[in-house]
């Protein structure tokens, strides 16, 4: 016989497990995102974080934030309006969670258009 080698069933059960622990680290990795664009949000005047973020979104509120999507749009970044979900208004975004960096570039770029 040859040298040791984990049969089928045990490959498989090795590559299930490493991917469970790659799906545990993105979801602390997301998670830990998400707390920072929650905080950097929340430092930013007049808008409201509803809710922690239980997934990749954070859903803020303030007036004007339609006009604020628009002014984004205008210099590259994408969210999602509140609008289109049943019982939110024109004054809803869902902003996605993403990479520190990305964050901090987004937060940099809406600072601006709010004090404007």
């Amino acid at each position: 016989m040859g040298g040791l080698h984990p049969g089928p069933r045990r490959r498989d059960g090795l590559r299930r497990a490493r991917g469970g622990a790659s799906r545990t680290l993105d979801r602390r990795r997301l998670a830990a995102d998400g707390d920072h664009l929650v905080a950097r949000l929340a430092a930013l005047p007049g808008v409201r974080v509803v809710g922690q973020p239980a997934s990749a979104f954070v859903l803020v509120h303030w007036p004007g934030a339609d006009a604020v999507r628009r002014a984004l749009r205008e210099r590259g970044w994408a969210v999602r309006r509140g609008d289109t979900f049943p019982g939110l208004g024109p004054d809803w975004l869902r902003i996605a969670v993403r990479d520190r960096a990305t964050i901090d570039a987004f937060i940099t770029v809406l600072a601006q258009i709010l004090e404007a």
